[in-house]
């Protein structure tokens, strides 16, 4: 079986990363045959940490698809035209 994402089994299990409550979905997604004993774990693991991390690991979980790379550099150069709109005096000439 492939390896599921985080947000996956989240989402298999009907939990959100910030519920206290965490692991008695888990462990009632596992006897249900839904998720594996080491994607139980995986998530046991995920719900001892802080919230802070929780959103750091979910973060960590990035779209890599050639379309989501064309949008994030379409965002870059919007953001850096704007940029040199606001600050004209710096030229896109002037490295270092």
């Amino acid at each position: 079986m492939p390896v599921r994402a985080l947000p996956v089994l989240l989402q298999l299990v009907n939990v959100d990363a910030d519920e206290p409550f965490m692991m008695d979905h888990v462990v009632a997604a596992f006897q249900a045959g839904v998720i594996t004993g080491a994607e139980a774990r995986h998530l046991q693991a995920f719900s001892e940490r802080t919230p802070k991390s929780r959103k750091r690991a979910l973060a960590a979980e990035t779209d890599v698809s050639p379309a989501a790379i064309e949008a994030m550099r379409a965002k870059f150069a919007r953001a850096s035209e704007w940029f040199y709109a606001a600050y004209p005096r710096l030229r896109r000439d002037d490295a270092g």
